[in-house]
């Protein structure tokens, strides 16, 4: 995995692409802002919606390159993320349906199915990347610690240094001297 490392750097930029271009690709249709208009709230979210299916894949990159290369700091950092996303995704489903129940009355009839439609798709999108981030968030968590010593490296350290092993018995190998001996 050493000759691997080199593409660290790589993967996590294709990653951090997938997930920063296309919202912003998404937010640039819609410039000007006019987050006081509902109906354009509604439009913002909906698009918004569509472009989140990318970011996921994004954020999937860098969840297994973390987990390729022993970032597992970077892991948590990026569970957090994924946490913090999620908590904001349920304040956007909320303001998308408050914002859909306001613009509702201004679709004409002959839209009403699409209206109904592009409604309840966007929030199904929001609700899978909902779960999808508390997904990331709890493998994060549940991921192995970083890993500690192992029981040899641990042994071969007390042989190098001499120190006592588990429960104050003498590393193997070491010939334990007893002090009051020794004093006398």
């Amino acid at each position: 995995m050493a000759q691997h490392r080199q593409i660290a750097t790589p993967t996590y930029l294709v990653a951090l692409t997938f997930m920063l271009i296309p919202p912003f690709d998404a937010l640039m249709q819609l410039l000007p802002l006019r987050i006081h208009d509902p109906r354009w709230r509604f439009g913002f979210f909906g698009l918004m919606g569509n472009a989140l299916m990318l970011p996921m894949i994004g954020l999937l990159i860098a969840f297994m390159a973390s987990a390729f290369f022993e970032h597992k700091r970077f892991q948590r950092v990026l569970g957090m993320l994924s946490l913090i996303g999620a908590i904001g995704i349920v304040v956007v489903i909320g303001v998308f349906a408050l914002d859909a129940v306001q613009v509702r009355p201004d679709v004409k009839p002959a839209a009403q199915l699409a209206f109904k439609v592009a409604t309840f798709t966007a929030a199904f999108k929001y609700l899978l990347g909902l779960v999808t981030l508390g997904a990331f968030g709890y493998a994060s968590f549940r991921a192995p610690k970083a890993p500690s010593q192992s029981r040899s490296q641990q042994r071969a350290s007390t042989l190098v240094m001499g120190s006592s092993g588990a429960g104050g018995r003498p590393a193997p190998g070491i010939p334990q001297t007893d002090p009051e001996s020794s004093a006398t």
